[in-house]
């Protein structure tokens, strides 16, 4: 059986929950929609970048995480949405 994901993001109010969180390389983190509209969730840190396209409310999406670093999250829909992720080894 597959582990869960490392972290689970909730977006609601237009603030991620937690704001910032620490996982290991190759972890899983889940962006659960918990808002009654849409979100688009990326990040576009160095090679670390990934965007999640338009994600309904309800809707829940992962991404692996394979770079180190620290990577800045944002919604494209509402800018003043953050997030920092840590990866670590």
């Amino acid at each position: 059986m597959a582990a869960g994901p490392a972290a689970t993001i909730s977006q609601k109010g237009r603030i991620f929950t937690p704001g910032e969180i620490t996982v290991k390389k190759g972890d899983v983190v889940r962006f659960v929609n918990d808002d009654f509209y849409g979100h688009n969730v990326y990040a576009e840190t160095g090679n670390a970048g990934f965007d999640i396209g338009l994600q309904p409310p309800g809707e829940e999406r992962d991404v692996v995480l394979e770079k180190l670093g620290i990577i800045d999250v944002r919604c494209r829909i509402h800018p003043r949405m953050q997030l920092k992720i840590t990866v670590t080894e």
